[in-house]
């Protein structure tokens, strides 16, 4: 989805020693399990959370993102061949399935490296892509451009996000997390939220496509005046997951 603001609301855990209904519980506020679908223009403040934690009877524990963005992943990627101001030409088609118009190009290596163009329109026959607004510097023949759902442009803004002391403290995994874009993100602000008693307060991942072995980046995120308090990590970056969802690479 795109063009959301979540504020002012409260989220906790509903009955801490109720029936085994309960035990689904997951200790998640908002998740958005994008799944290549377009994800920008977001805006999450001055909410709180208390308590949340996913069950230690829930069957897996790989869960528990209080704010998470699942699987923006990457398609595919290709040097470029040409490009003008509003417009990338690659060097080899583009596999995997069509590319939607809110897929993103994203300048991975080279001339322009991070900038990031929603794609309006893409000629299949011409390898051309058609961008929604014109690059600040014009990609050259040694760039490589990636095609990718990665988020853009989503605000994290004075919110309180409180887990469970297990959370931190178990040595095996549990996903309790404060903030969390598994798979690419740009231009991601998170400043002056407090996370209390979680696993990771910021955990950011790089995810690699289904497809090929291409990995959706992250660029231009800022984690500002934020506080840490009694967590295992304050802020981890991971380059890429395995099959179960735990961090790998660093």
């Amino acid at each position: 989805g795109w063009n959301i603001s979540v504020t002012r609301c409260t989220a906790e855990d509903f009955d801490t020693s109720g029936p085994d209904v309960w035990d689904q519980f997951q200790g998640r506020f908002i998740a958005c399990t994008a799944y290549g679908q377009r994800v920008d223009n977001w805006y999450i403040a001055h909410n709180k959370t208390t308590n949340l934690t996913v069950r230690p009877s829930y069957f897996n524990q790989n869960t528990g993102e209080q704010l998470m963005w699942e699987d923006i992943n990457a398609q595919d990627q290709a040097r470029v061949a040409s490009a003008a101001s509003n417009s990338v030409t690659f060097a080899q088609s583009i596999r995997g399935e069509r590319i939607p118009w809110y897929a993103n190009a994203v300048v991975v290596a080279g001339r322009g490296v991070g900038q990031s163009r929603q794609i309006m329109k893409y000629d299949d026959k011409s390898r051309t892509a058609t961008l929604s607004r014109n690059w600040r510097v014009i990609p050259d023949t040694n760039s490589v451009v990636l095609v990718c759902h990665n988020i853009q442009r989503v605000v994290v803004y004075e919110n309180e996000l409180d887990g469970k002391p297990r959370a931190y403290q178990n040595e095996k995994h549990i996903a309790s997390a404060g903030v969390e874009p598994f798979g690419g993100s740009h231009t991601m602000i998170v400043d002056g939220n407090l996370f209390h008693e979680l696993r990771g307060g910021i955990e950011t991942f790089g995810l690699e496509g289904s497809k090929k072995k291409v990995v959706a980046p992250t660029f231009f995120n800022l984690y500002s005046n934020n506080r840490f308090d009694h967590n295992r990590w304050g802020i981890l970056h991971r380059g890429g997951a395995d099959a179960s969802g735990s961090p790998r690479g660093a």
